[in-house]
């Protein structure tokens, strides 16, 4: 076949078991906790699965995609930079390669759209680093990436583990095996480095600022994950900032004991936020929609009708009043749909069938926990502690842009997956914080 060879199958259980042989020393040696030994190895594990059957369905399924496109390009400038290696420094510190005029590159790679993006062309810099190490094997490639979107997502478990160790094993089931997540967060994807991104730009952020850790590592991985996010797909900052903000915040507002101080810090806050619901407004049309302002209406018109006209696993909002009033009347219904749809009478299709469970499943745990702490608690937790305000806060204002944006259940079960993990474990926590009634909360 075209992208495997016989190289692809020397090097399987290479890739397979020799990063593998090193993360389990790791795991005996530096893991006592048996949940911590548990996820580690399975996580790995089912990061590769997700990977390579990714992989799998859009080269012999779909023949083709996106995923298949990246590895092409990654493999196009690659071969080009062996070739001219004085051109490697100029080809990788641009954001895209639409201004690269020499003709013997363009002669053997067309002006294709995933070297000429930003966002893109982002994620074909960092699959060259995992194919340079995979010795140009595409599944080689693809097991690296696994490990990069695991090593995101155990920072990610770690964080919220040691902040609430009893909850453990519900919090490493959310984060690694959520299946959209696993399916779409494994692979050579823009959404397995946004995904990598939100996750360590949160762990660095709680380290650096609320608790109060310094470490270079930190402020590296702060760094990167920004990169990340604000290349590929810049409206992450966007919708984790203004929670992230607030917790620290109020983190650093709960120790001032003077009283004249808190009244003036406070006002202060709002002044930021409201002058952050500006800027975000600019960004969000910027880097996200790329448009003017007069072209919203547009633009969101042509996502409903292009996904509309697929037919099958397509939805809809009802009737779209494009004014603010309308953007507002939809919140409800396009975090119902992204948390919540497809119902079962919405499924046509095997793959949709799957979606619908993981769907139903959000249905019956946020009954369960709405009715086991009461609505009273629920909304009393979340708006006093400051990581389920943040954790779910982030969950709602990004379920409710993917809902809006996406009109296609298949589509969306992509674009959701940042949201999913945080929205369970926001869900998580209330739960259990609603079972300590004289215990006195954590403050962060």
């Amino acid at each position: 076949m075209k992208y495997l060879d016989i190289l692809d199958l020397f090097l399987l259980p290479i890739y397979l078991f020799v990063p593998f042989f090193f993360a389990l020393r790791y795991r005996y040696r530096f893991l006592t906790d048996s949940k911590d030994r548990f996820f580690f190895r399975n996580g790995i594990l089912i990061k590769i699965f997700g990977s390579l059957s990714a992989l799998a369905i859009y080269l012999f399924y779909y023949k083709g995609g996106d995923t298949v496109e990246y590895f092409t390009s990654v493999e196009a400038v690659f071969n080009y930079l062996w070739k001219r290696p004085d051109q490697i420094y100029e080809f990788l510190s641009q954001s895209d390669l639409s201004k690269i005029m020499d003709t013997d590159f363009w002669t053997t790679k067309s002006a294709h759209r995933y070297i000429i993006s930003k966002a893109t062309f982002t994620v074909v810099k960092l699959g060259i680093v995992f194919y340079t190490l995979a010795l140009g094997s595409i599944i080689g490639t693809y097991i690296l990436t696994a490990y990069f979107s695991f090593f995101c997502s155990w920072k990610f478990y770690k964080l919220f583990t040691e902040f609430y160790p009893n909850i453990k094993k519900s919090i490493g089931l959310a984060i690694f095996f959520m299946p959209s997540v696993v399916f779409w967060g494994s692979g050579l994807f823009k959404d397995t480095f946004t995904l990598g991104g939100l996750y360590l730009f949160i762990y660095s952020v709680v380290q650096l600022l609320i608790l109060r850790k310094f470490r270079w590592s930190f402020v590296f991985y702060f760094i990167f994950s920004f990169y990340l996010l604000i290349n590929i797909r810049s409206f992450f900052i966007i919708t984790i900032f203004p929670f992230l903000f607030a917790w620290v915040f109020f983190s650093y507002f709960q120790k001032i004991k003077n009283n004249n101080f808190k009244v003036i810090f406070f006002p202060l806050f709002t002044i930021v936020i409201i002058g952050f619901g500006v800027v975000a407004f600019q960004v969000l049309n910027q880097y996200m929609l790329e448009v003017s302002v007069d072209k919203i209406e547009s633009s969101l018109q042509g996502f409903q009708s292009w996904h509309a006209s697929l037919g099958g696993s397509a939805y809809s909002l009802g009737d779209f009043d494009f004014t603010l009033a309308g953007y507002i009347q939809k919140i409800p219904a396009s975090i119902n749909v992204t948390f919540f749809r497809p119902y079962i009478w919405e499924v046509n299709k095997p793959i949709i069938f799957l979606t619908f469970l993981q769907s139903f499943y959000f249905i019956l745990f946020t009954l369960y926990v709405l009715i086991k702490v009461n609505v009273f608690k629920f909304f009393k937790i979340f708006f006093t502690s400051l990581d389920v305000f943040t954790l779910i806060g982030f969950s709602l204002f990004f379920a409710y842009v993917a809902g809006i944006s996406s009109y296609n259940f298949g589509a969306l079960d992509r674009y959701k997956i940042p949201c999913l993990s945080t929205y369970f474990i926001g869900l998580l926590i209330i739960l259990y914080k609603s079972k300590q009634p004289n215990t006195i909360e954590k403050k962060f």
